[in-house]
């Protein structure tokens, strides 16, 4: 839904930071799947931006979340080690959601974001929270930006993709940027 053609996404359905690189969730540009670390030996990116946790909130302590989490961020270093490297913060449900749930809420959620924003260095490791573009006056996202509580409609992951621009991909994924100074 992003509409950015020139880059590379690695996913499954229900990935999580436990199995995201041992799962075959990478397709490569000859369409073999393999997993992120097969994939990243064969390419290489100057940025890498992460993004799991929804699937982990009621799987294991916060600790242990955030220990998986540091090891699969050094293991990218380790293959990309000229990359940047982006944490992107799991985004709030709504606050309806939030409200009625023990495991999937904003709290829960805010706990797995302060682990992991943690391994951010602000050299060549950044935290990205990108909740301030969905989510209301509560902390949660906006009810109408969702179908189910939890995921964005369509039509809204260009919210995400304008605070991606902002906020850390690099102009040539955007022509209309183009000549504009990052």
């Amino acid at each position: 839904y992003s509409g950015l053609e020139k880059a590379a996404f690695y996913y499954k359905q229900g990935t999580t930071v436990y199995d995201m690189m041992t799962e075959p969730i990478a397709t490569l540009d000859d369409g073999t799947v393999t997993t992120v670390p097969d994939a990243l030996e064969k390419k290489h990116f100057n940025k890498v931006f992460i993004m799991v946790g929804i699937n982990e909130l009621g799987n294991k302590t916060t600790p242990e979340y955030a220990e998986k989490y540091k090891e699969n961020i050094d293991t990218i270093r380790q293959l990309e080690p000229h990359a940047v490297i982006f944490i992107m913060g799991v985004m709030h449900v709504t606050k309806a959601y939030s409200d009625s749930s023990d495991v999937f809420n904003n709290v829960n959620i805010n706990d797995k974001n302060v682990s992991v924003a943690g391994f951010a260095n602000g050299i060549d490791t950044f935290y990205l929270d990108m909740n301030p573009a969905v989510t209301d006056e509560s902390g949660g996202v906006v009810a109408d930006y969702t179908w189910d509580g939890i995921h964005l409609k369509a039509e809204y992951y260009q919210l995400w993709v304008d605070f991606l621009k902002e906020h850390g991909l690099p102009n040539d994924m955007f022509p209309e940027l183009e000549g504009v100074e990052a």
